[in-house]
């Protein structure tokens, strides 16, 4: 009934649990239970920081709001690390609320927790620091000068334009300027983008929005949106990763814009129940079909792994002389210790990319990859749906395969298998 709760574990949730010694069925659902705990722990911080503020119509609409997202739903699911950021940033909120010295503490605390925690390497370093600016500075110059016309101008003249300040400046507004993307945060589920991402806010909030705008246009307490939107633009520009997961922050404070539009609708009753009917539709629609269609909405990343090593769960091990696992979506040495135990410390294990039209084929060998690691990869992706019987051709012989709806290595294809070599 709901599909969603087997969805297998992902990197970060077997991070956290390696470091607790958990690698069972049993150790991932405490850390999901602790990455409820620590979500309802920011709900209830969340309430009482808007409850001051705004009023305690407000915070129960906001609150709300922020409950029957996908997205908090998702963090909770899969991203530990995630749920304790947040939760992180509203208890230094609300300590440090009324100090001059805000920000200060908070940006930076922001910043060291995708560096060090989360392991994130944010592209905007690459623009602060000059490197990026100073080679598109040069690229753009060799350009024009390789021109077999050319418009001849003084060098000063093109350095006003042509200079890594300049570029400098383009490329962090670039890194900026996408968090604006109403598409990303109120349309993901009517025009999907070709990013992977999770619904955020429904499609009628976007209304709620405008009209939330509008109705705090007077409120003495509306500096604090706008604090908490730097705050959220700092995550976005200083993170890496799903676009929803580094616009999470930004839930904070639309919820307190949306949850005004519905307080001033609530004065027209009729309206009021009608754009709630709508929400409630939304709701329902969408997670059903985040329940149904988990591949679609989730990376596809930890199911490859799954099915990799649920299939290795039934065969006798002992048997193959080697056992070759890729590695070029992720860590599949973590996922083995969970999925296999103490097996994996065998020395028969690899754990590897390879790509067996090139690589020495290994007589007694177990291999688990994708579609272009066995028949050779392809620039366009365009892997030949016959690939198993080209695969046979080199002498393996498939135990199981599986299409993944997302391309999750590119220029391999999307099938992935477990193959012998006999």
């Amino acid at each position: 009934m709901f599909k969603i709760l087997s969805y297998p574990p992902t990197l970060e949730q077997l991070t956290v649990l390696q470091f607790f010694g958990f690698n069972n069925g049993i150790g991932l659902w405490i850390v999901r239970l602790l990455s409820l705990l620590a979500i309802v722990t920011s709900l209830w911080l969340w309430w009482k920081l808007i409850k001051l503020y705004f009023g305690k119509e407000t915070a129960k609409w906001s609150t709300l709001v922020m409950v029957v997202s996908p997205t908090l739903f998702v963090l909770g699911l899969c991203f530990p690390l995630y749920c304790i950021k947040v939760l992180l940033v509203l208890g230094a909120i609300w300590l440090l609320q009324r100090k001059s010295y805000f920000l200060l503490v908070l940006l930076p605390l922001i910043i060291g927790f995708n560096l060090f925690v989360l392991g994130n390497k944010p592209a905007v370093f690459n623009k602060l620091s000059l490197v990026d600016a100073q080679t598109e500075v040069n690229n753009r110059f060799a350009a024009e000068d390789s021109l077999r016309t050319k418009i001849t101008m003084p060098l000063w003249w093109r350095r006003i334009s042509y200079n890594k300040y300049f570029f400098a400046y383009k490329q962090v507004a670039a890194e900026v300027v996408p968090f604006f993307d109403l598409e990303s945060l109120f349309f993901q589920e009517i025009n999907p983008l070709e990013q992977k991402s999770v619904v955020m806010f429904y499609w009628p909030e976007v209304f709620l929005l405008i009209l939330g705008i509008y109705g705090l246009r007077n409120n003495i307490s509306k500096h604090k949106l706008l604090i908490l939107a730097i705050v959220a633009i700092f995550n976005y520009v200083f993170s890496e990763g799903s676009v929803y997961l580094r616009l999470s922050l930004a839930m904070l404070p639309l919820s307190v814009v949306v949850a005004s539009g519905i307080v001033i609708l609530k004065e027209r009753r009729a309206i009021f129940y009608g754009i709630i009917l709508v929400l409630m539709y939304s709701v329902g629609v969408n997670w059903a079909d985040l329940n149904l269609r988990t591949n679609y909405w989730l990376d596809n990343r930890p199911l490859a792994f799954q099915f990799w090593y649920q299939n290795m769960t039934q065969l006798d091990l002992d048997k193959y002389d080697q056992i070759t696992v890729t590695t070029i979506v992720g860590d599949s040495r973590v996922y083995c210790k969970y999925y296999l135990g103490n097996k994996c410390d065998s020395n028969k294990f690899v754990f590897k990319g390879f790509e067996l039209t090139s690589d020495t084929v290994i007589k007694s060998g177990l291999y688990a990859g994708f579609a272009g690691e066995f028949v050779g990869s392809r620039y366009k992706n365009d892997i030949a749906n016959n690939w198993m019987d080209m695969a046979q051709s080199i002498g393996l012989s498939e135990i199981a395969h599986l299409n993944l709806r997302d391309t999750i290595a590119y220029k391999y294809g999307n099938d992935i298998g477990l193959m012998i070599k006999k």
